[in-house]
Order: C-alpha cells, then sequence, then structure tokens
C-alpha cells in the first residue's frame, strides 16, 4: 500500500504528557552538555551539586523555563526544545571557545561585542572547531527529524497564556532574590583561583554564573544623556600630527602594590630603624608635582585604581561593586592609546598571572603593545619574597624594557605601565619578620606589631628599587618621566584603629577618609625639564607639593603637564573637574577650596553630571 509523503511525516502526534516527557529528557540533556563543555573542574561542580542541590537548579531552572515560554509562545514541544537547545548548545559552545581562545568565559558584557567575538573566530585555525560543528549538526539533525514526523497536540490559548505568564513571573522572581544573592553565589566553593573568572564558572556553572554577573554587567545610561553630544566633542580631538616635532619624553608608569605613607603616622618612629619611605621622600621633593590621590578602594581592588589612572574614568560613574576590567571587550580611550596615537611605543609590565583581572585581554584593548607577566618576560623561578616576585625582580625588567631607547639612534619614545605585587597581602609573617622595625607611641599587640613590620619591609623593598631607577635615570641624556603611587592602603586589621585613624564603616563617613588617601608624584631628569616646561605648567596650573585630587585625574594631569590634553577632549574635560570638584567618592566630597561635604555641593551638580555622561560614553557608549 503506497503511502503520500504528507501521510509519512504525520504518521505521530505527539500527546501533551509526551511533550512534557520531551521536553524534560531534552532539558536534562541540555544541562549535561553544558557540564562537558565546561571541560575543567567538573569534579567541584558534581562536589558542589551533591552538596548544596540547589546549585542543579540554578543551572537547570533557566533552561526549563525557556523551554516553557516558548511551548506556551507556539504550542510546539518539538519547536521549542530545538530553539532552546540551539541557544544554550551556542552559549555553552561560545563559553567553551572563550576560555579557549582568551582564558575568559563568556559574560553579559559579551553580548554586545559580537561583531569583534566573530572577528576574533576568523583568525584561528578552523580544525579546532570541527567537533563542535558536527555536534551542532547533528543536533539540528535530530530535532528536524522531530519536527517532520511528529505533530503537537494543540494546546488550549488559555493554557499557553498560563505558561507565558507563569514563565515569566518565575524567571523574574527567581532572578530578583536567588540569582543575585551574594550570599548564596558565595557558598559554592571554588577549584582553581576565586579571581580567575573561568575558574569560578566551572565550578559554578557558566550559566548561573553567567546571571549572576548580569547584575554588575548592566547600566543604564545617565539621565538627559545624549550620545552625539559627545560624539560632537570628540571631534575637537587635537590632530596627534600635530605633535610630529615636539618633545617626546619617556613615561614610565608605576602603581605600587599597597604603597602608602602610613609609616609618617605620627605614632610609628622609625628613628632606630630604616625609614620605609626615605627614598621616596627624596624624589618627591624633587618631583614636579607631588601629594596624594583619592582612591575608591581599601585592602584590595587593584584594577580599581588602575583604571582610573590610565583613563581618567571615575569608577563611580560605572555603579558599586563593579571591576571594569569585567566589562571591557573592545578598544578603549585610555593614556597607551593616547601616547601610541604620537607613535610611542607601549608596554605593560606585571610580574603576576596575565589572567589575573583579565589583564592579558583589558592591556591589548588599552593599546599596549606588550604585556610582560608570567609566562611572557618573568618566571616562576624569579626571585620571590612574601610569596610574590620581588619589586627588585619587576624593577630590573623595567630597566631592561627602556634599556634599547636609549641607544644612539633609536628616537621611537616608549610609554610603560608597571604593577608591582611584592607588597600584596596578607601580611602576618609574611616576609618572616618577628622583631619590631619600628617604635610605637601607642600599645600594640604583638600581631598588631607582625603585620606593620612586615608590611613595612615590603616598604623598604619598594623605596630601594624605586631609588635605584631613579638614579639611572638622573644620569640618563634621555629625557624621563617617572609617575609613581600606591593603589589602596593595606588590609591591617584593626592596626588604624590603634594608630589613630579611625577607620571604622559604622562612624561619621569623614572619619576614616585618610585610609583612601595614597601618596604620588610626577618627576621628570633634567633632560625631560629641558624638553618640556614641566615646572612652569605645574605653577600654571597650582600644582605643587601637596596635590590633593581623585585617582581619576592623576592620568589627565600628566597630559596637561606635557602640553598634550587637547588630543582627548574628555581627559581635558577631567581636568576641569580636578581644578572644581577635586574629591568624590563614597566617602564625601572635597572642592577646590577644600569644603567637605557629604553630598555633591549644588553649585558643583551640573559639572558633576556632565563628568557621568562623559564616563558613561567613554565607557559603554563610544
Amino acid at each position: 500500500m503506497a503511502f503520500t509523503f504528507k501521510e509519512i511525516i504525520h504518521t505521530r502526534r505527539l500527546s501533551l504528557r509526551s511533550s512534557v516527557l520531551l521536553m524534560g529528557i531534552v532539558s536534562v540533556l541540555i544541562f549535561i552538555c553544558m557540564i562537558l563543555l565546561a571541560k575543567e573542574f567538573t569534579v567541584i561542580f558534581y562536589t558542589n551539586c551533591f552538596s548544596h542541590p540547589l546549585l542543579i537548579l540554578l543551572n537547570l531552572a533557566p533552561i526549563i523555563l525557556l523551554m516553557a515560554f516558548l511551548y506556551g509562545l507556539t504550542g510546539h514541544a518539538p519547536f521549542s526544545a530545538a530553539a532552546t537547545t540551539s541557544v544554550f548548545l551556542a552559549g555553552g559552545i561560545t563559553n567553551r571557545l572563550m576560555i579557549l581562545l582568551r582564558e575568559e568565559p563568556l559574560s553579559y558584557a559579551d553580548l554586545a561585542q559580537f561583531k569583534e567575538g566573530i572577528g576574533i573566530l576568523k583568525t584561528f585555525d578552523a580544525s579546532i572547531f570541527t567537533a563542535m560543528i558536527i555536534g551542532i549538526v547533528l543536533v539540528v539533525l535530530v530535532f528536524f527529524a522531530l519536527l517532520i514526523f511528529f505533530r503537537p497536540t494543540k494546546l488550549k490559548w488559555h493554557t499557553r497564556l498560563i505558561l507565558i505568564i507563569l514563565s515569566v513571573l518565575l524567571a523574574f522572581t527567581a532572578y530578583q532574590t536567588i540569582y543575585t544573592s551574594t550570599s548564596i553565589y558565595n557558598t559554592y566553593a571554588i577549584q582553581g583561583n576565586m579571581y580567575r573568572d573561568k575558574d569560578v564558572y566551572s565550578s559554578k556553572g557558566w550559566i548561573y554564573c553567567f546571571i549572576y554577573d548580569i547584575q554588575f554587567q548592566s547600566h543604564q545610561a545617565p539621565k538627559n544623556y545624549h550620545r552625539k553630544e559627545f560624539e560632537e566633542k570628540e571631534k575637537e580631538a587635537a590632530d596627534p600630527a600635530a605633535y610630529k616635532n615636539t618633545a617626546k619624553p619617556h613615561v614610565i608608569l608605576i602603581m605600587d602594590e599597597a604603597f602608602t605613607d602610613l609609616s609618617e603616622n605620627v605614632n610609628l618612629v622609625f628613628n632606630n630603624y630604616q625609614d620605609p619611605l626615605e627614598n621616596y621622600n627624596r624624589i618627591a621633593a624633587d618631583a614636579v608635582v607631588s601629594g596624594h590621590i583619592g582612591v575608591d578602594t581599601y585592602g584590595g581592588g587593584t584594577a580599581k585604581t588602575e583604571f582610573e589612572v590610565l583613563t581618567a574614568i571615575d569608577i563611580d560613574a560605572l555603579g558599586k561593586n563593579v571591576n571594569p576590567y569585567d566589562l571591557i571587550r573592545s578598544k578603549q580611550n585610555s593614556l597607551a592609546s593616547i601616547f601610541k596615537s604620537l607613535g610611542y611605543d607601549t608596554a605593560a609590565i606585571h610580574a603576576g598571572e596575565g589572567w589575573f583581572y583579565n589583564r592579558q585581554n583589558v592591556f591589548s584593548h588599552f593599546g599596549f603593545d606588550d604585556f610582560y607577566c608570567i609566562g611572557n618576560g618573568f618566571s616562576e623561578d624569579d626571585e620571590k619574597k612574601g610569596g610574590y616576585i620581588s619589586d627588585a625582580v619587576t624593577f630590573a625588567k623595567i630597566e631592561e624594557t627602556i634599556e634599547p631607547y636609549l641607544e644612539d639612534g633609536n628616537d621611537t619614545p616608549l610609554f610603560i605601565t608597571c604593577i608591582t605585587i611584592e607588597n600584596h597581602g596578607g601580611y602576618l609573617s609574611k616576609f618572616g619578620i618577628t622583631e619590631p622595625n619600628f617604635d610605637a607611641g601607642v600599645i600594640l599587640n604583638d600581631r598588631q606589631k607582625n603585620l606593620l613590620s612586615n608590611y613595612f619591609y615590603g616598604l623598604i623593598d619598594s623605596d630601594i628599587a624605586l631609588n635605584s631607577l631613579v638614579e639611572k635615570l638622573e644620569k640618563s641624556d634621555e629625557p624621563f618621566i617617572v609617575v609613581y603611587w600606591g593603589d589602596h592602603y593595606p588590609s591591617l586589621e584593626d592596626v588604624y584603629d590603634y594608630t589613630g585613624y579611625g577607620y571604622h564603616f559604622t562612624e561619621s563617613v569623614f572619619e576614616h577618609m585618610n585610609v583612601f588617601f595614597t601618596p604620588f608624584f610626577i618627576w621628570g631628569n633634567d633632560a625631560a625639564k629641558n624638553a618640556v616646561p614641566l615646572e612652569e605648567n605645574a605653577e600654571n596650573y597650582d600644582l605643587g607639593e601637596d596635590a590633593l585630587f581623585n585617582a581619576a585625574f592623576l592620568g589627565s594631569t600628566l597630559l596637561q603637564l606635557l602640553d598634550i590634553e587637547d588630543l582627548s577632549p574628555y581627559m581635558s574635560y577631567a581636568n576641569e573637574m580636578r581644578d572644581t570638584l577635586p574629591l568624590s567618592g563614597w566617602y564625601g566630597f572635597i572642592d577646590k577650596e577644600g569644603n567637605i561635604s557629604s553630598t555633591v555641593p549644588e553649585k558643583y551638580a551640573e559639572a558633576e553630571e556632565l563628568y557621568e555622561k562623559w564616563s558613561y560614553y567613554m565607557f559603554f557608549d563610544r
């Protein structure tokens, strides 16, 4: 007996029960597939799931809810299963590829960079995608067969509407209450490093982590923000070609880990010991500009200060608890890109892992030609102090990097950013120091003395390394500028309470401001001062040895001293803000007259609002 094609492909009708069973099975298969695609640390994920079954639901529920929503929308179980599989399979494969290609998992911020991602994929050998492509084809064929040979049971309109409303309501409620909960998120163990996103995602499941991170990676434009306004402002930028024949001194930026002038506390004395800031103070006294910068972090969060100095963007404009390096997925205006436009070679130096804070990708977006880190310029066999590569080794790398630029005939200027790591916390017996290297005018217990002594030992190492570099540059006929600053105060437990810092979050907002001010200087050797009117410019802009402003204004101030700030209208406006409202942060505001307030002074509200819009444009919308 012959059958028509129509009769063949419509031989079966899926019952409601079969449709639900199909979607349930597919949901579980997708969940398993996501685990296998993660590949790394699946053991810890299984352990987490066994200890905390909620983690299974957190990774499975989005699959089920999307499928239920599509089933309500279409009334077609095979199509809903196929579409959901496609979405999560695409996400899982993309996540795997991103870990493979750039050591970083797929995040919400990546969705806005689809075109850039395709461009990156085109540069790699297609053979690495073969297995994944075959898998996708097989999945498509299976669902194509389901679509052809099975007809769904029609659902009544009100049943479909209930499915749609219920799935949306459950998704919204779950996101607001569970998926954004930090306490739940921190419940699950991590194999690897808690600061390495790919380790976190592999340990907790990329679906759950992807959704959790959305709250930190989605931002709304400021009120009355208009992109075209800032596009027009950017057109006012000077042409780098106009600076072809101007002096271009070499520039070295050094952010010293946990560098502070805590040692100058009135209750700590070094008369019988080595002063941790002996060389720093000598250099700062000869600097073009010196003083303190306001930072938005304490005890950690190095990337926040680093980002502010390099971009002039105030971290507060991006929202609370944001690591800006988690959001950077494309070219970003920075000091590196500005100097690069002038013909500078650019290099970044950090004696740590390249993946930490995602610097291996972010620095490329900033415009650095080279990034020297462990595995590229540094080795695990390099001298370590306190568990990290020593500052002596780090500063030696700076000297090695600048050496070719001292040779006759090399007219290319160099821009370097260096981030040290030796004096990273914790400090209890960090360097094995047990005897105090200072005298205290207050009573401190043995633990507090140990913390301070080990911290000061790290400062001394930094001070010696800095002095060695500056002495070399002082003798050079090449023009060099050094910008030196600290990223944040060290976490020293209750030491600040006993040394007179009054560090209490529960008390008046201004009683602990001093642990958010780290010292800095901008120094130039004689050759640099002869090439560029640094001192004259500092005087004209009312900058001297007691400068005090946000970290976000340090980089823009450097450009102003070099007479090149007009290469970036945004940097120019940052300097205007420095001269208007030099300090602003969660701790309060200080205007140019030194007046302190807990809210933005009304007369500066418009300027602060414009700064926020500028920051949004430069970071999110440029």
